[in-house]
């Protein structure tokens, strides 16, 4: 079994435990005039049935509805929004 290992990237910051369980962060901006926006995970999952992903908006009081639009792969995600523009931070746990 090996040790922890860490990085990020400009999309995020990634650890992986000695089981290679992963867990990265990161944020994101979604525009008014955009449906959807990608996100890169910093570092790749090995497979994507493994992956939770969960978002939430910066602020309380954002009424922000992030959803993801289509599939988690294991190299990142799509999410849309209801149709304001905002800032949230997004998480994401697999293998």
């Amino acid at each position: 079994m090996g040790g922890f290992a860490s990085g990020n990237s400009g999309d995020g910051y990634w650890v992986e435990d000695p089981t290679g369980h992963i867990h990265q962060w990161g944020t994101v901006t979604t525009d008014i005039n955009n449906s959807t926006v990608a996100v890169t995970f910093p570092t790749a999952f090995t497979t994507s049935g493994s992956i939770s992903v969960v978002i939430t908006a910066k602020s309380a009081t954002d009424r922000i509805t992030f959803v993801i639009d289509g599939t988690v792969t294991t190299t990142g995600f799509t999410v849309g929004n209801n149709g304001s523009g905002g800032f949230a931070y997004w998480m994401a746990d697999g293998v």
